[in-house]
């Protein structure tokens, strides 16, 4: 009887792309992901609506596929403003005083 070849496990395709492209695990993950660079511009990944946007306030309703409730994000500043927003990307650019996470959308009004 002929002994089989044994083939090193494959890794899952997330974990594949993520080294292919250099990215880190959690960008691919489908995971929300963000990125504060000082306190003037703010990169979130896996956002799906944008709630209220005013220039000092901005909230977004998150996605979450490892929470099965929902999560909001709050930014707080002044002269916020959304430069990029496309396919769950964005960017928001201006003087960023906070970002708050509202896990399951609570507190909300605080």
């Amino acid at each position: 009887m002929a002994k089989r070849k044994q083939h090193p496990a494959k890794k899952p395709m997330r974990a594949r792309i993520s080294e292919l492209l250099s990215l880190p695990p959690c960008v691919v993950s489908g995971v929300p992901y963000m990125e504060l660079q000082g306190d003037t511009s703010l990169a979130v990944t896996g956002y799906e609506n944008l709630l209220l946007y005013e220039e000092e306030n901005i909230l977004f309703r998150m996605h979450d596929p490892t929470n099965p409730h929902f999560t909001l994000l709050r930014i707080t500043g002044e002269h916020l403003v959304l430069c990029v927003v496309r396919d769950g990307c964005l960017r928001v650019t201006g003087q960023i005083h906070a970002v708050i996470l509202h896990p399951g959308g609570f507190g909300i009004g605080q």
